[in-house]
C-alpha cells in the first residue's frame, strides 16, 4: 500500500509575478467587509475544490436558496447564500437542500361568502 501524496496547493506552485496594479483576491486575503466571500477563504487552496464563491442570490452554479431574501441585512443574506454554497458545492449535499429558514406560506385568500 502506498501513502497518498498531499495535493498540490496552487499558492505553493509558483512565484507570483505582478502584472498591472495589485488587486486583492477575497479567496486569498479575505476581509470582514467582503460581501459573499468564498467559503474557506484564506484557509484552503483558493483554486481547490474547498473554496467556492457563493455568488449572488439566484446565480449558479449553486441552486437558488428558497425563502426570504434579506435585503436590509447583508450579513444575514451573505451567511445564508454562503451556507448553501458550502453545503452543495463543497459538502456534496443534494441541490435540494434548504439551509435557510422555512419559506413563509402566505395565508389563503378567503372566497366570497355563500
Amino acid at each position: 500500500m502506498t501513502a497518498m501524496k498531499k495535493p498540490i496547493d496552487a499558492r505553493d506552485a509558483a512565484e507570483p509575478i505582478m502584472v498591472g496594479s495589485p488587486l486583492r483576491d477575497a479567496a486569498v486575503d479575505p476581509k470582514p467587509w467582503d460581501f459573499l466571500p468564498p467559503t474557506n477563504a484564506g484557509e484552503a487552496d483558493p483554486h481547490g475544490p474547498l473554496v467556492v464563491a457563493p455568488g449572488l442570490h439566484g446565480v449558479g452554479p449553486k441552486p437558488i436558496r428558497g425563502g426570504e431574501v434579506f435585503v436590509d441585512a447583508p450579513k444575514k443574506q451573505a451567511k445564508a447564500e454562503t451556507d448553501l454554497a458550502q453545503a452543495v458545492l463543497v459538502d456534496g449535499q443534494p441541490a435540494t437542500v434548504n439551509t435557510g429558514p422555512e419559506p413563509v406560506t402566505p395565508p389563503r385568500a378567503k372566497g366570497p361568502k355563500k
